[in-house]
C-alpha cells in the first residue's frame, strides 16, 4: 500500500505537471498509476483465491468487493457443505421438503443436471442436488459395487442405520420402470400411515451397481408430470373387510392386479376410445360394462361404473354409502386420500404405497355425472 509520503509526493509530481501543461507526460503517469493499482488488485485477488483453495465457502459470495471479484469467486468455487448423520439428513429434508434450493450451489462440471449440496450426509461418497426443470432432489452416491448383492448388503446396512435412530419405519421395495431396486420409507400409524417418496435406490450400469439415498422435494405441475408431494398421508380405513359379495370380487380383482389381469382380458373393443379397451370375462357382483384399459408404459386399469348420467342430487345422496361399500372391500390394510375439489378418492395399501392401487373418481357429463373405480395394474419394469 502507498504511505502518505508517497501520496504527497505524488500530488506535487501531477501538480508540476499541469503547471507545465506537459499533457503528454500526465497521460503516462496516469498509465503507471493504473498498472500499479491493477497489479495490487492482481497480489489481493491471488491471496483471496488461495484461500478460497484451502477452504471454499459461500461467505464470500454474500458480500463480493467488486463484480469481477463475484464472476471469478461463482465460476470457480465448491460448496461448503455441512456433514451430519443420515438420520439427520432425513429429518432435516423432511422438514424442509417444500424447497431444496437454499441447499443448492453451483453446477458440478460434467454432470448434467447434477449441483454440488450444502448438505451432505457423513459416509456417503458424494451428497448433490439433482435438478430436472426446477424440480430438486437431494441425493447421496453411497458408492459402486461389482455385483447385485453387495449392493443390496449396503442398502440393509442403511435401512439398519435409519432404524437404529427410528424404529417404527418400513421400507416398501419394489422395482422401478427400468428395474432399479427402490426401497421407499413408510411411517406406519394407528390412524393413517405416511408414504415418502423418498428411497434407497439400486442402478445397475454394464457390470456395477449403484446405491444412492434421494429424496425429492415437492414437486410442482409441470408440462411434463403433475404436481406431486414429498410424502403423503393415507387415512387409514377403520371399517373390517365384509362378507357381501361384491367386496368379495373386488379383492379378486385387487389380487388380478399383480398380473396386469391378463386372466380376466377378454377381446378388444371397437368403440371409440383414446386408449385401447378390452371387454372383460369377470365383473363384480351387481356391475355391468365394466372394461380393461391399456394406456400403454404398463399403466393397466380395470374401470368399474358405478354411478352413470346421474343428477348432482343423487351423486351426493349415493356417495357416502358407495365410499362405504369400497372401504368394506379393500379393509384396514388401505389408506385412502381425497382430492382438495372432492372429485377423487385414491387408495393405498400399507406394504406398497408406491403406487395407487384403486381410483374413486368422479367426472362431469353433459347431461349429469358419473362415478368410477379405477383399480390399477400393479405397475412392472418395463
Amino acid at each position: 500500500m502507498p504511505t502518505r509520503g508517497n501520496e504527497n509526493r505524488l500530488k506535487v509530481l501531477i501538480l508540476s505537471f499541469q503547471q507545465r501543461n506537459e499533457q503528454k507526460n500526465v497521460v503516462i503517469i496516469c498509465k503507471i498509476i493504473y498498472i500499479c493499482i491493477n497489479a495490487i488488485t492482481f497480489i489481493a485477488l491471488q491471496l483471496v483465491l488461495g484461500q478460497l483453495a484451502l477452504k471454499p465457502s459461500f461467505d464470500i459470495m454474500k458480500k463480493p468487493r467488486n463484480l469481477l471479484l463475484a464472476m471469478i469467486v461463482c465460476s470457480i468455487t465448491t460448496v461448503s457443505a455441512e456433514k451430519m448423520s443420515l438420520c439427520q439428513a432425513f429429518v432435516k429434508l423432511a422438514e424442509q421438503c417444500k424447497d431444496f434450493s437454499a441447499w443448492k450451489g453451483g453446477a458440478i462440471p460434467n454432470r448434467y443436471g447434477n449441483f454440488y449440496s450444502t448438505l451432505e450426509v457423513e459416509g456417503g461418497k458424494q451428497s448433490y442436488m439433482y435438478d430436472i426443470f426446477g424440480d430438486l432432489s437431494f441425493m447421496t452416491d453411497f458408492g459402486t459395487f461389482d455385483s447385485e448383492n453387495a449392493a443390496l448388503q449396503k442398502v440393509e446396512s442403511l435401512k439398519k442405520e435409519i432404524l437404529n435412530c427410528y424404529s417404527f419405519f418400513k421400507f416398501a421395495d419394489t422395482k422401478g420402470p427400468f428395474g432399479d431396486n427402490l426401497s421407499y420409507f413408510v411411517q406406519p400409524g394407528e390412524d393413517a400411515f405416511r408414504f415418502y417418496t423418498a428411497c434407497f435406490k439400486i442402478s445397475k450400469y454394464k457390470q456395477t451397481w449403484t446405491v444412492t439415498f434421494q429424496f425429492p422435494q415437492n414437486q410442482k405441475e409441470s408440462a411434463i408430470g403433475a404436481a406431486k408431494n414429498a410424502y403423503t398421508d393415507y387415512k387409514r380405513i377403520k371399517l373390517a373387510i365384509d362378507n357381501y359379495a361384491f367386496s368379495q370380487d373386488v379383492r379378486k380383482l385387487l389380487d388380478q392386479a399383480k398380473t396386469g389381469f391378463a386372466s380376466v382380458k377378454g377381446e378388444k373393443l371397437d368403440n371409440i376410445a383414446i386408449f385401447q379397451q378390452y371387454s372383460v370375462t369377470f365383473q363384480p357382483a351387481g356391475k355391468e360394462d365394466c372394461y380393461i384399459e391399456d394406456r400403454g408404459m404398463g399403466l393397466i386399469f380395470y374401470e368399474i361404473p358405478i354411478l352413470q348420467n346421474v343428477t348432482m342430487e343423487t351423486l351426493q345422496g349415493s356417495v357416502g354409502v358407495v365410499l362405504t361399500n369400497i372401504q368394506r372391500a379393500f379393509g384396514p390394510e388401505y389408506g385412502f386420500i381425497q382430492s382438495p375439489d372432492g372429485m377423487t378418492v385414491s387408495f393405498a395399501h400399507q406394504d406398497h404405497p408406491y403406487y395407487v392401487a384403486a381410483t374413486l373418481y368422479i367426472e362431469k357429463i353433459m347431461d349429469g355425472y358419473n362415478m368410477n373405480l379405477s383399480l390399477k395394474a400393479e405397475p412392472k419394469p418395463l
